[in-house]
């Protein structure tokens, strides 16, 4: 797995393709001689949820799907935050990448049950997607690590990220990922929004190279601390 892999990386939420995050591992992955290609998702900072999740998802897959025509073998999905739950809500429905790596995945829909205002914004999204108006727009504040910002978007995008039962619960996710997929999870002691192996770890199909690794960082240094730890990995699972 080098020369014929392909590693797509999808950053969180608010970030940008040529984000820093990624950068340190980007160029040892490089050395490695691996292709990396940089997604700008519907999340980021310029688009500012342009597309529902479904979409968002169907435009990888077409991704993949020109670059395994051009002579790609093997694809590996590096997410980090919300970009890893996209990994898993991915493979959920297409069951195609070979690999993936989760650098402290974040986004959970779920955890806003007993969020009173989120509840009534997700009224408010599925009654306009009901009566045929799920372009209509709705403004909500988003929360990231502690961060608020105020988005005016479609009600059907909307609830393609938040409704709880979705493609952004990552627990349900990985219940539906029918392909033993090698996953390597990755974690930052110091971040806010961390899970543990319990709460999708746990529950992936099994596989002989799955991994969990706790580092010691933070949300967004989490990537750069761990790119050692990644490159091990791949160089593992081409054994």
């Amino acid at each position: 797995m080098s020369s014929d892999s392909l590693v797509f990386f999808m950053h969180g939420k608010w970030s940008r393709p040529n984000t820093y995050v990624f950068k340190a591992l980007e160029k040892l992955l490089i050395s490695k001689n691996y292709t990396v290609k940089k997604l700008d998702m519907p999340w980021s900072k310029y688009r500012n949820y342009d597309q529902s999740y479904d979409d968002a998802l169907h435009e990888l897959k077409t991704k993949i799907e020109e670059h395994q025509r051009a002579g790609f073998k093997k694809i590996i999905l590096i997410g980090h935050s919300l970009g890893a739950n996209a990994c898993f809500a991915y493979q959920s429905k297409y069951n195609d990448a070979d690999a993936i790596i989760a650098i402290a995945p974040g986004h959970r829909p779920e955890s806003l049950f007993g969020n009173n205002q989120y509840q009534q914004w997700l009224r408010i999204a599925k009654r306009n997607i009901d009566t045929g108006q799920g372009e209509q727009l709705i403004s909500f504040e988003d929360i990231n690590s502690g961060y608020k910002k105020t988005f005016n978007i479609m009600s059907k995008v909307f609830y393609s990220y938040y409704c709880p039962t979705g493609l952004g619960n990552m627990t349900s996710a990985v219940s539906k990922i029918k392909k033993s997929t090698p996953v390597l999870y990755i974690e930052a002691r110091a971040d806010k929004v961390r899970l543990g192996p319990e709460y999708v770890f746990f529950r992936l199909p099994k596989n002989s190279y799955n991994s969990y690794k706790l580092v010691e960082s933070n949300h967004m240094d989490c990537v750069k601390v761990s790119k050692n730890l990644v490159i091990e990995w791949l160089t593992d699972l081409k054994k």
